[in-house]
Order: structure tokens, then C-alpha cells, then sequence
């Protein structure tokens, strides 16, 4: 027990010990890395003071350098004072002026180059925009002003319009004012240079090749005629709103007079023609500027509506427009394009500008309009006026391009005594009114008896 005791006593002595070393050690590593620390911070601290130091002599050296520059500078601007005549500041002046002319310069070639560029797109948008409007009129553009044919089964039915001694195609003749011509061919040709009576005459005329032909049935026919000409006018407007240009919301109180324009004329342009022409153009360019191109349209399609009133008036054509638009359809842009398209008023809208150049551009086109016959037109309609202001006369119609001039008259207010003096009396005023300088006028004075004389042409 003693023994065990004992080793047990030195094994503990022996722990203690180590556990005495191992503190030593430990002790020893602190104060070895406390002094490491100590020497790592007095390094850091010499460092710094070493740079601060170097970054002192830096700063003044680099102090010194500038100034010395500064002071070469100065030198410098001296000099080239001198040789160049300048001050500094005047030199800046300078040179802020050159640059700026020169800057001027490129942009106002740049500007230049814009505007030419533009003008050129807005040239070919232009171009290919009228191009796809005279694409989309569908119908004819060229009407034939004076003339319409018609087509006969046989030459015995020529016979059955002439009649016997020319009774039936000379009353054809009095009652519709239109001449009547007999063609070699199996056809007849109605001419007149008023579309309406063309166009009564036509109808009568064809009604006519059905029936027995007599004086009595000819003037029947003509008034049926002249009474149911109202509702072909009035289809020819209902097939240009609707069929046309597929429009379906107009006032249907405007479609007769729509239809009055296929029988008027401006520079024997077809006013209605023009119309609807005038219509797709507007409704092109409203498409290229995203405006609303249904009413475009149906304002384009009335900017002529005053011209509808009557054929045979001289009136302004613009404020009867102004009228029908204040009395069908109240829209104050439609009237501004009524005003504004001959320069009356100012254009104050989209709609009347657009108008503006579609009527430019129908009016324009080549071929469109011919003033030749338009002033033939209106002396025509001076000649059979001038018939008209005298006592008895009926009716009073212009034939054969102007050469021969038909009078009919009462027999109840003139008698056969008076014709040759009725006869001179109209031949004096034409001739009064220079209507007779370019050719020979045959006047027949026509009833039961004729009486005819020529006026002498002064010009020759």
C-alpha cells in the first residue's frame, strides 16, 4: 500500500511540472508576438513619416516647376502679343468669331442639305400620292360635251324619225332644242352643247324608236320625259355617293342636287367628275395625315355644290354652296372649303387646305379642262338670250357649232309679215354684240313659214 501510494505521489509531481512548462511556453509565445507587434507599429509609423516626408519635397518641387511654367507662359503670350499685334483677350475674340462663322457656316449648309432632302421626299410623296388617287377613279374622265349617238335597227326606222316632209324630226328639233343629225351609218347623232336638253332629248328619243312616230306622240313623250328627268337626276347623285365613293350617311336631300352637276361644266371639265374626283383625292391625303377621311371625302364631293342651282344662271357659285351646306349639313369646315377654295375667305382648317390642293390638282391635270369651249358655251348661251328678249319668241336654239341660229315664235303674237323684220332685228343685235365677227350665222325664223337671211361676217 505504501508503494502504491508513492507512485501514485510522483505521478502527480510529474503532471505539475508539465502543466508548469506548457504555461512557460505559453507565456513566452505572448510576449514574443506582443513584442513583434510593438516593432510592427513603430515600422509603420517610420514609414509614413518617410513618405510624408518625400510627399512634402514632391509637392514643393512640382510648386516650383509650375510656377517656373507659368512664368515661360507668360513670356510667351508676351511674345506672340508682340509679333501677332493681338492681346490675349482680343486673340480669344478672334478666334471665338472665326470658329463661330465657321460654325454658321456648316450649319447653315447642313439646313441646306435638310430642306433639299425634304423637298425631295415631299416631291415623290406627292407624286405617289396623286398617282394612287387617279388610280382609284374608276370612271371615265373624258365626257363628251356636244354629242350622243344612238344605234338603229334598220334604215327604215330613220325614215319613221324624219317623217314626211321632215314633219316628225323638225318637231323633234322645236321641242327639245337639240339638233338632229343622220348619220350614213344606222344611227343618228342628238346634238347640243346644254347637256340637259341632250340628255331629255335622248331619252325622248329613245322612248320614240318604240312607239309610232307623229308630231303629237313626240311632244307627249318629251313632256313625260321632262317630267321623270327629276328622278334620273336625282340617280345620278344616289350612284356618285353611294356607289361611287361608298358613302351612305349624306342627307338624301342632296343627291338631286349632286346630281345636277354630271350636267354642268367648268372648262368643260364635268363638274361632277370633277366632284368625285376632287372626293378620292381628299380622301387620300387625309389618309397620309391621319385625319378623319370619310368626312375629307364627303367635303371634297360638295366643295362644288353651288353649281348645282341651275345651268343656264350666272350666279357665285360659292355662296349658293355656302346656302345647300348651311341648309343640308351645318358643318362649319365644310363651309370654311366652300368659301376658302377660291380665296373668298382664309382657310382655317385641315379640311379646306386639303380641299385647296385636290382641286388644284383635278383642275391641273392634264387634259382635264379645255377654256376653248367653255367661252364657246357661254356664246352660245349670249346668242340665244339675245332671241329671247324679243316680243313672241318661244323657243331659240344654236346648231351646228354655232352657224345656224333656229327661232320658233307664236303665231298668235307674229304673224308671217313680221318675220323678215323679227329676222333683221336679231341679226342686227348679234352683230351689235360681237357675235358675228369669226363666221356666218344662218337665223331661221320657223313656224308655219320661215323667212331666213345671213349676217355679214366683219372679219374675214
Amino acid at each position: 500500500m505504501k508503494t502504491l501510494s508513492a507512485q501514485l505521489s510522483v505521478v502527480n509531481d510529474s503532471k505539475s511540472i508539465a502543466l508548469v512548462v506548457v504555461a512557460c511556453i505559453l507565456v513566452i509565445a505572448l510576449v514574443c508576438l506582443a513584442i513583434l507587434l510593438i516593432v510592427k507599429f513603430i515600422n509603420r509609423n517610420k514609414n509614413k513619416t518617410i513618405n510624408n516626408c518625400i510627399s512634402n519635397q514632391t509637392n514643393t518641387q512640382l510648386e516650383k516647376e509650375l510656377e517656373l511654367l507659368n512664368k515661360k507662359n507668360q513670356i510667351l503670350d508676351r511674345k506672340l502679343e508682340e509679333i501677332s499685334g493681338y492681346s490675349r483677350a482680343q486673340a480669344k475674340h478672334e478666334l471665338l468669331n472665326n470658329l463661330e462663322n465657321e460654325l454658321s457656316k456648316y450649319i447653315n449648309k447642313r439646313i441646306h442639305d435638310a430642306n433639299q432632302e425634304i423637298k425631295q421626299n415631299q416631291e415623290k410623296i406627292a407624286q405617289q400620292l396623286i398617282v394612287e388617287a387617279m388610280e382609284s377613279i374608276a370612271e371615265e374622265s373624258v365626257i363628251n360635251n356636244t354629242t350622243y349617238t344612238i344605234n338603229l335597227k334598220n334604215d327604215n326606222v330613220k325614215g319613221h324619225i324624219i317623217g314626211k316632209n321632215g314633219k316628225n324630226i323638225t318637231t323633234f328639233k322645236e321641242v327639245t332644242g337639240v339638233d338632229v343629225i343622220i348619220d350614213k351609218e344606222q344611227s343618228i347623232t342628238l346634238s347640243s352643247l346644254n347637256p340637259k336638253k341632250r340628255e331629255i332629248a335622248r331619252l325622248t328619243m329613245n322612248k320614240l324608236l318604240s312607239k309610232s312616230i307623229d308630231p303629237l306622240t313626240i311632244k307627249k313623250v318629251y313632256e313625260e320625259q321632262k317630267q321623270n328627268f327629276q328622278q334620273t337626276i336625282t340617280e345620278y347623285g344616289m350612284n356618285a355617293v353611294e356607289t361611287n365613293l361608298k358613302i351612305y350617311d349624306l342627307n338624301k336631300s342632296l343627291y338631286p342636287l349632286i346630281g345636277n352637276l354630271y350636267f354642268r361644266s367648268s372648262f368643260s371639265q364635268n363638274a361632277l367628275s370633277h366632284s368625285i374626283e376632287v372626293a378620292k383625292i381628299c380622301e387620300k391625303i387625309a389618309k397620309q395625315l391621319n385625319v378623319d377621311q370619310i368626312k375629307a371625302k364627303k367635303i371634297g364631293l360638295l366643295h362644288d355644290i353651288g353649281k348645282s342651282v341651275d345651268y343656264e344662271t350666272d350666279y357665285d357659285h360659292v355662296s349658293q354652296g355656302v346656302s345647300i351646306a348651311k341648309k343640308y349639313w351645318k358643318d362649319h369646315d365644310l363651309i370654311n372649303a366652300i368659301e376658302s377654295h377660291h380665296n373668298q375667305v382664309p382657310a382655317n382648317n385641315i379640311y379646306s387646305w386639303i380641299v385647296k390642293i385636290a382641286d388644284t390638282i383635278s383642275a391641273a391635270r392634264p387634259g382635264a379642262r379645255n377654256a376653248t369651249t367653255e367661252e364657246y358655251l357661254k356664246r352660245v348661251k349670249q346668242m340665244e338670250d339675245i332671241c329671247y328678249e324679243f316680243t313672241g319668241v318661244k323657243e331659240a336654239h344654236v346648231y351646228h357649232a354655232g352657224r345656224t341660229l333656229l327661232v320658233f315664235v307664236d303665231p298668235l303674237e307674229i304673224d308671217e309679215n313680221m318675220y323678215g323684220k323679227l329676222a333683221f332685228d336679231i341679226r342686227k343685235k348679234l352683230e351689235e354684240n360681237d357675235l358675228t365677227n369669226f363666221y356666218q350665222i344662218d337665223i331661221t325664223i320657223n313656224r308655219t313659214s320661215t323667212f331666213t337671211t345671213k349676217t355679214t361676217p366683219k372679219i374675214r
